[in-house]
């Protein structure tokens, strides 16, 4: 069950880049290339995976690209180069007004429990960098224009 959760983990966007649709081919995944092949081919879609969860390797993000591409009917994905974008954006931070030391008050003090204050008086947010990862995967999922694949997953020789 945790390895299903994990695997959620993985966002797949495809841009078509045909608009004739393939059936899937019977058998496995389509075969990850990493380069484009000589035989003639048709590029079906580009497919990118994504994933910002620490638990998602390069391997799970491959794996994705072929499962959503042999359901695209795609005999092969020429991969793309794995990479990891770091970005700063601006999140948030919560502080009160009030020091935990302070002398009695209205909202409380000293003996309260009370670290910080939370209400509409001495409650502020402020603007602090974080950083954020996403892992990165793209691939183009193609289809050979011969009968080679077909005979391939049929365990005959290609013609």
């Amino acid at each position: 069950m945790t390895l299903a959760w994990l695997a959620g983990c993985v966002s797949v966007q495809v841009e078509p880049l045909s608009l004739e649709p393939y059936p899937p081919r019977p058998g496995g995944p389509p075969a990850a290339l990493e380069a484009d092949p000589a035989r003639p081919h048709v590029n079906l879609a580009r497919f990118i995976a994504t994933s910002d969860s620490d638990y998602v390797d390069e391997d799970t993000l491959r794996g994705k690209i072929l499962v959503s591409a042999g359901r695209y009917g795609a005999d092969a994905v020429v991969m793309g180069k794995y990479d990891l974008i770091e970005s700063n954006r601006l999140g948030q931070t919560y502080q009160s007004t009030n020091a935990p030391g302070m002398q009695n008050s209205l909202f409380g003090g000293m003996g309260s429990g009370m670290p910080f204050f939370f209400d509409p008086w001495t409650y502020v947010q402020a603007p602090v960098d974080r950083v954020e990862y996403l892992q990165y995967q793209s691939g183009i999922a193609i289809r050979y224009k011969d009968g080679a694949t077909a005979a391939l997953h049929q365990g005959g020789p290609p013609s």
